[in-house]
């Protein structure tokens, strides 16, 4: 394979479901955070308020808002 290409091959993604920007409203303690971005397996928000840190399991809401339907749930979830 020439050079050029080479260079141009990309790495393979190395999560397992794509993140999407859709909104997802989270609780936390109690306290409301927006996603920055989400999929099935995680979700990534900013402006967080707590004590957890890495390794650190907890429950949140999640809340989101589709097509005039809101689908709500609780979730556990692990702080990378």
């Amino acid at each position: 394979m020439p050079a050029s290409q080479a260079q141009k091959k990309k790495a393979a993604p190395t999560r397992r479901h794509h993140r999407v920007k859709v909104p997802l409203h989270l609780t936390i303690d109690e306290k409301p955070y927006y996603s920055v971005d989400w999929s099935l397996g995680g979700f990534q928000i900013q402006g967080y308020e707590g004590d957890a840190k890495a390794d650190d399991e907890a429950e949140c809401g999640l809340v989101l808002p589709f097509e005039g339907f809101i689908l709500q749930v609780k979730a556990r979830f692990r702080v990378v």
